[in-house]
């Protein structure tokens, strides 16, 4: 199936919590600060299946850990029209 990844949400960690937290609960922390958003609601509405990364890069003693999914085209039409912001990176 050809589908669209789309980074839904971004969040910093810093270095402390990222060196002392396992796993489970740095997604968690992720997470609860998604659960704050618009999008949130749209990827629970349209049960996307919700994967998340640790960035390898590290800025300001700090992480980013990104929540990504991927959408089918339908999906991915929806999406762009209701969460598009002119010139930040969202894909």
């Amino acid at each position: 199936m050809n589908t669209h990844r789309v980074r839904f949400f971004t969040h910093m960690i810093d270095m402390d919590r990222m060196l002392t937290e396992n796993k489970i609960e740095k997604f968690h922390r992720v997470a609860d600060e998604f659960k704050k958003t618009d999008q949130y609601r749209w990827v629970e509405d349209n049960e996307i299946d919700l994967k998340w990364m640790e960035d390898n890069v590290h800025f300001a003693y700090s992480k980013q850990v990104i929540l990504y999914g991927d959408l089918t085209p339908e999906q991915y039409t929806e999406y762009a029209l209701r969460f598009f912001q002119h010139r930040q990176e969202w894909k």
